[in-house]
Formats: structure tokens, C-alpha cells, sequence
């Protein structure tokens, strides 16, 4: 599990079972981080309405003429600290897409792996001569990928 949606969606043929046994484990891990955002932004959201009240009623309490609503309303939006949590709800409800997003992907993912698992039951890659030498060669990038990434094995200078 990491931080990076893109490897944690990843399916290899070569690893299967693998990716079986991680999928649930995946999707609610990320399926966590999507319901976490969603709290913030709810918890923002509230922050947000009880400033308004307040800076609503501080306005009427100020006023020494007759105010109109939208008059309140423009002072309200003019309001700095009401601006910066405006910002901070927007960028909290990106995150909270982004991750609805992953937590899609993984439903996808499930679907992919059922296909997969589907094909390789009814030997779908046994008899493919250009699937055996992807897989064979995807195989091979993957050791090499990891190797590279070994400290111990990395040559000295």
C-alpha cells in the first residue's frame, strides 16, 4: 500500500493471487482516506456557517441604517476569514474527489482482476505465444526494476 493510486491499482498477470488478496485490503485503505476528506470537508463546511452567522449578526449589530440582505451577504464575502476558509473548503473538496476517485478505481480494479482471473482459468494466456513473451518480458522488467531499487545491490563508485 502506498500513497501513489497509480501502483496501487496496478494488476500484473504474473501476480494474480497477489493482487486477489490485496484488493480488499486496497480498497479500504483508500476507501478510508475518501471517508477522512469527506469528514474535514463537512467539519470546514460548519466552520464555515457558524462564521457567517456570527459576521451576520456583527453586521446587523453595526448597522446604523437599514441594511439589505444582499448588502450582508457582500460584506460577508468580502470578509477575509470567511475568504480563507472559502479556499480552504475548495481545496478540501478537490481531495475529497480525488479520492472518491481511487476509491472508483479499485471498483474497477475488482472488475479487471474478475476478467483476468476469468481468462487465466480458462487458459486464455497459455496458448498465446505473444502473451507468454509479454508476460515473460513484463516479468523481467519488474525483477530489474526492483533489483535497481535494492541499495545492497547497487554497485559502488
Amino acid at each position: 500500500m502506498s500513497n501513489n493510486i497509480m501502483e496501487d491499482v496496478k494488476l500484473s498477470l504474473n501476480n494474480l493471487d497477489e493482487n486477489a488478496m490485496d484488493q480488499g485490503l486496497l480498497y479500504a485503505e483508500w476507501s478510508k482516506r475518501w471517508a477522512e476528506s469527506y469528514l474535514k470537508r463537512d467539519k470546514l463546511k460548519e466552520k464555515l456557517s457558524v462564521l457567517r452567522a456570527r459576521l451576520d449578526s456583527e453586521i446587523r449589530e453595526k448597522a446604523t441604517e437599514k441594511i439589505t440582505e444582499t448588502q450582508i451577504s457582500q460584506k460577508i464575502l468580502l470578509n477575509e476569514e470567511h475568504q480563507k476558509l472559502t479556499q480552504e473548503l475548495i481545496e478540501i473538496q478537490f481531495e475529497v474527489n480525488l479520492f472518491m476517485s481511487a476509491k472508483e478505481s479499485f471498483d474497477h480494479r475488482r472488475k479487471g482482476l474478475d476478467v483476468l482471473t476469468e481468462l487465466f482459468k480458462a487458459q486464455y494466456f497459455a496458448g498465446k505465444q505473444p502473451y507468454k513473451e509479454l508476460i515473460e518480458k513484463k516479468s523481467e522488467e519488474v525483477q530489474d526494476e526492483t533489483l535497481k531499487k535494492n541499495n545492497r545491490l547497487v554497485r559502488r563508485s
